[in-house]
């Protein structure tokens, strides 16, 4: 059985500043977390649903960063991508090859989701599909499909 008391640890007056420094040093990496100009952010989930509208891989390409990775959320209800796609190429395929099982009459609505742009799909009035967004560096580097419909049910929309 173990106690709170064997979980203590000791750390030197030096600790807490070398934590410090080496999160200012993280932080002024180029491409991490920075604050994202909204406007920025909701152009490139524009250009990002134009480009999946259209079929054009090659506007795909420049929204995605090439290290960009994609996660979906089916809840074990529908079908969605078991493991991350990683790479812009990889899930610029994936996307394209799920689209045949959008219904047809399927709407594609820019809505704002945990602070940021993202894409609801719903078919006809109920919602399908939540695309989540992350921009890092003028580029999309993460995108999350969530298709659970036990996490869409709050959403309702006419």
């Amino acid at each position: 059985m173990c106690h709170k008391s064997a979980y203590r640890f000791r750390r030197s007056e030096a600790n807490p500043r070398q934590i410090g420094r080496r999160a200012k040093d993280h932080l002024s990496q180029p491409g991490r977390r920075r604050p994202i100009d909204p406007v920025q952010a909701e152009t490139l989930v524009q250009q990002f649903l134009s480009a999946c509208r259209d079929g054009d891989v090659a506007s795909l390409m420049t929204v995605l960063a090439e290290d960009s990775t994609l996660m979906s959320d089916g809840g074990g209800r529908v079908r969605a991508a078991l493991r991350p796609i990683q790479g812009a190429e990889r899930i610029a395929r994936f996307l394209f090859g799920i689209q045949k099982n959008v219904p047809g009459n399927a709407e594609f609505r820019l809505e704002n989701f945990n602070g940021g742009k993202g894409i609801l799909v719903v078919s006809p009035g109920i919602p399908i599909s939540v695309l989540t967004f992350s921009v890092t560096g003028g580029q999309i580097a993460g995108i999350y499909i969530i298709s659970n419909p036990d996490k869409l049910q709050h959403l309702n929309h006419p």
